[in-house]
């Protein structure tokens, strides 16, 4: 029989009966007495200690560290730690050897490329040329991020008055744009939801999700690759 060793606590269980999605979802102390020399002992009662105090901050500490491995080796991504903690601004800086560090430079070339390509879609949509941008208002992001941001704003707002010369509706041009993302992205506009807080669920809505992510993402992988610099 196989047993599992508790990475937060050490405690060994067989696998057959590991099922910590059943466990309440706290942090609790459990009252203890003495049934007898040999007799074992039962509980009192328990109550929870969340909350900000020592035994929980070093769980929180050991959590965090396990998050880090699980990155590490794939069990789950960066991006997914973010959607499911709603943090979409998080960037996760990992320790990487040098062919790691060259890939992900590669990986940031290919994605400026494909960021580029996006942006011009975008100022295509409104009969506009890319290279029209002045630059304005790029003080915090490299001129590739900040067109993107500047286009896809202008593409939202001004998405009523928008006809291309071709009769494509605002909406299919915003649309293909978001797929455009989305495939880039390793994933598909379709399976979108918007999470609580998040604007809206059409097509305005799913652009600025897909959008900030990529964002997010380049933002990420550039942080990565400057930490190991």
């Amino acid at each position: 029989m196989s047993f599992l060793m508790c990475p937060g606590c050490g405690r060994s269980v067989a696998l057959k009966n590991f099922d910590p999605e059943n466990l309440d979802l706290d942090v609790m102390v459990q009252d203890m007495k003495g049934l007898g020399r040999g007799k074992g002992f039962e509980s009192t009662g328990r109550s929870s200690i969340l909350g900000k105090n020592d035994v929980c901050e070093r769980i929180a500490d050991r959590s965090i560290a396990l998050l880090k491995l699980f990155i590490d080796h794939d069990v789950v991504t960066a991006a997914e730690v973010r959607k499911r903690l709603e943090l979409p601004g998080t960037v996760t800086v990992v320790e990487r050897n040098e062919d790691e560090v060259q890939a992900l430079r590669e990986r940031i070339e290919e994605r400026e490329k494909e960021i580029t390509s996006i942006t011009s879609d975008m100022a295509d949509a409104m009969g506009e040329s890319v290279d029209d941008y002045e630059g304005e208002g790029h003080e915090e992001d490299d001129i590739i991020i900040a067109r993107l941001r500047h286009y896809s704003v202008r593409l939202t707002d001004e998405h009523e008055a928008m006809t291309d010369k071709e009769g494509v509706s605002p909406a299919d041009s915003i649309n293909e744009i978001t797929s455009e993302i989305a495939e880039a992205l390793g994933e598909s506009a379709d399976d979108y939801e918007p999470d609580d807080g998040e604007e809206g669920g059409g097509p305005l809505g799913k652009l600025r999700h897909f959008v900030s992510r990529m964002i997010d993402e380049h933002s990420g992988m550039k942080a990565n690759a400057e930490e190991e610099q």
